[in-house]
């Protein structure tokens, strides 16, 4: 379900000119955190606080 839910956002949501607008100046990164058996996939959900999928997380660089 998951997978289906995230292809429809690339094709819909992540395409939508307003959004592309807004997130110009963002780097955009997807990483498949659908593996439950993926030690790096299980950190990822940890660390950002993932309880359900898909998830969306902005990170902002450390301050100086």
């Amino acid at each position: 379900m998951c997978r289906l839910l995230c292809k429809e956002m690339e094709a819909t949501t992540f395409r939508d000119p307003r959004l592309v607008a807004a997130t110009r100046d963002l780097v955009a990164l997807q990483k498949d955190l659908t593996h439950v058996d993926d030690s790096e996939a299980e950190r990822l959900r940890r660390e950002c606080g993932v309880g359900a999928l898909p998830h969306i997380v902005l990170l902002t660089p450390p301050a100086k």
